[in-house]
């Protein structure tokens, strides 16, 4: 998965429900070990709406497993997430790659592919090989595209997407894998062997890796194995040893292929974003900054990324203290852990809540001061301040406010996270009415019981 994580389907059955009919083998579980001693393994239901029978995973990347299934009468080529289950990507046109949070389809009648995003399925990026020939096994590596031209197996075209570029190479009909700028295939014959062919140049360069076991039977995956993630290649030896290699050279440059950056609710716990690499990282440093002073409030570090970058920040500055609520920019910067090109940078922005309460912040966790105003008939309505100097157009809170003689936003009272209005009334008595989020109120909540009608004004 270019995480470390190893992702296994399997098959169980269904039992009989209001809406479904019960089978057999006809739901897809997702089994994913996390790497180490003791990985534990997670077991995922994929929530598919019929039912399915695994027949191969085609590729794994991130959060996301590819794969084809027997379904509703036809092979279907699916991707779900592996975290929560859902289907992103179904289809009977099963000459798909996926990479990253993209999935690439071949075109059925020229040489044109198109890569979609797997949770909006919104084109991103489009390649035309520059042929009209029609391709089946479709792969994809970053910027690198194979395919085999349907006419003739054997002909097999690597396309760079950046320099819009094809080199065309004879290979032979045993199962091909495309890498970072090459591909490799086995030879059956009298000897089995293991070759590359290296296109980064512009021009095929061929190598020898070494032979492989050979039994007379054609083995994808069983002798031989390449890292999309890393350009490694490793192969078991006629010796039945384990070899690892790679083709030296300049290699990609690191690119995040996908990420996960959810709003930071810190009463809920850390935020936890995550960017998944193309290939290794050696150390990382993701910085934080409030997004209207520009004051960089935190900034965390970290070694080595195997293909994943996932820092956890408890919303607190570097002093300890909770940062206020609102909007904050984050920048992250990853060295390539093989020196080759330029250091990953890339930004964002995240919305904090649960943290510090700003204040008069009563509308929620935006960050921003709001105006409360009460008309002479007791009708409560809130103007939200839009950081840029203004306020926004009136919504109503609601009435009855007249009961009170006074109204005060006095922060966060509770220590919710929210700005808090206190109330008196006329009998002298004090209440908070905590801050929902939404720019409404909770039911009140004495805090004073008498006395507060001395005072002139609560401010």
């Amino acid at each position: 998965m270019g995480d470390g994580r190893l992702v296994v389907l399997d098959a169980v059955n269904r039992a009989a429900s209001d809406t479904q009919t019960a089978c057999t083998d006809c739901v897809v579980v997702a089994r994913v070990t996390t790497p180490g001693t003791g990985g534990v393994t997670r077991s995922t239901t994929i929530r598919a709406s019929y039912a399915m029978d695994p027949l191969s995973v085609v590729g794994a990347s991130g959060r996301y497993v590819h794969f084809l299934a027997y379904a509703a009468g036809a092979v279907r080529s699916t991707v779900a997430d592996v975290e929560t289950g859902a289907v992103l990507r179904d289809s009977t046109n099963e000459n798909q790659a996926l990479w990253g949070g993209q999935l690439w389809t071949m075109s059925a009648t020229d040489g044109k592919v198109t890569g979609v995003d797997v949770r909006t399925g919104a084109t991103v990026a489009t390649a035309d090989l520059g042929t009209s020939c029609r391709f089946t096994a479709l792969e994809v590596v970053g910027k690198w595209i194979s395919a085999r031209c349907a006419g003739d197996a054997r002909a097999v075209v690597i396309h760079d997407r950046e320099k819009r570029t094809s080199v065309w190479i004879r290979a032979t009909y045993e199962p091909l894998h495309l890498g970072d700028g090459f591909v490799a295939y086995q030879v059956l014959g009298g000897e089995s062997m293991l070759y590359a062919e290296d296109v980064r140049s512009g021009e095929s360069e061929g190598h020898e890796l070494g032979a492989l076991p050979y039994d007379g039977e054609d083995h994808d995956g069983r002798w031989w194995s390449l890292d999309r993630f890393g350009g490694g290649i490793a192969f078991i030896d006629r010796a039945q040893a384990v070899r690892v290699t790679g083709l030296g050279g300049v290699t990609s440059r690191l690119t995040a292929i996908d990420a996960d950056t959810p709003a930071a609710d810190i009463r809920s716990g850390a935020w936890k974003p995550r960017w998944w690499l193309s290939k290794p990282g050696s150390s990382w440093t993701l910085t934080l900054r409030h997004k209207a002073s520009g004051k960089t409030v935190r900034t965390l570090t970290g070694g080595e990324a195997r293909g994943i970058v996932a820092p956890s920040w408890d919303g607190k500055d570097g002093a300890g203290k909770y940062v206020a609520n609102g909007a904050y920019a984050w920048s992250l910067t990853v060295k390539p852990a093989d020196g080759h090109g330029a250091d990953l940078t890339v930004s964002g922005g995240v919305a904090v809540s649960g943290a510090a309460a700003v204040w008069r912040d009563m509308a929620g966790d935006d960050g921003f001061g709001d105006l409360l105003a009460m008309d002479t008939a007791g009708a409560m309505s809130l103007y939200r301040g839009t950081g840029t100097g203004g306020v926004s157009s009136r919504v109503k809170v609601g009435g009855g406010w007249g009961v009170y003689s006074a109204l005060v936003g006095a922060g966060d009272v509770s220590g919710d996270g929210r700005a808090d209005l206190l109330v008196r009334t006329t009998d002298g008595k004090l209440y908070r009415y905590s801050s929902t989020g939404t720019g409404a109120y909770g039911g009140r909540v004495l805090i004073g019981t008498g006395g507060w009608n001395t005072f002139k004004g609560l401010f």
